[in-house]
């Protein structure tokens, strides 16, 4: 029995290491949210951004009579989004973290820590899904007026969405970055 993973241990590891990642942005203080933060306004505006910016496109293509054209795009585009935050997030949680000396010595498994990190990865396109997707999909629902099952749909699509995608690139990024680590210079690929 002392070969099983532990969902605890992946869970406190998973909060672990999204702390640790989010350390700079001082968005929460004390379990509230920071109103002073740069990052909480960056964010505010991105919303309002993205609300007023996602119902004039709407608009324009069902004036035309295409409103599926929003969805087929904004997919496009959520996407390349997330390969793009893949990639960062992967390179930074995987590889450029200093945490890695400080669990070792831990009694966590190798698998638990694999998948704490794959998990932090996870967590970080979800919180991007929730800015740049949710918001967009649910004014595309109501404004076309599609009905009850879009929503459901949109919720399911938003969950399995992100996997796919990060286990792929997760899988390239470790390949990739075993080959680099084999260069001479190892800074340069860090910069």
């Amino acid at each position: 029995m002392k070969n099983k993973i532990s969902l605890k241990n992946i869970k406190n590891l998973t909060t672990l290491f999204i702390k640790d990642s989010t350390n700079k942005i001082d968005i929460f203080k004390n379990k509230k949210i920071n109103k002073k933060s740069i990052w909480f306004w960056i964010i505010i505006i991105l919303i309002i951004g993205i609300i007023q910016f996602s119902s004039k496109l709407i608009d324009f293509f069902e004036k035309r009579g295409q409103p599926e054209i929003f969805l087929n795009g904004y997919f496009l585009f959520l996407m390349i989004l997330l390969i793009i935050e893949v990639i960062m997030i992967t390179v930074n949680i995987f590889y450029f973290s200093k945490d890695l000396e400080n669990i070792l010595p831990l009694p966590f498994k190798p698998v638990e820590i694999l998948i704490s990190k794959f998990m932090t990865v996870l967590s970080f396109l979800y919180g991007t899904l929730i800015i740049f997707a949710f918001i967009p999909l649910n004014i595309y629902g109501v404004t076309v007026d599609i009905g009850l099952m879009y929503f459901v749909n949109v919720v399911l699509c938003l969950i399995i969405f992100p996997i796919f995608p990060a286990v792929f690139i997760v899988i390239i990024t470790m390949l990739l970055m075993n080959l680099f680590e084999k260069l001479k210079n190892k800074n340069l690929i860090q910069i």
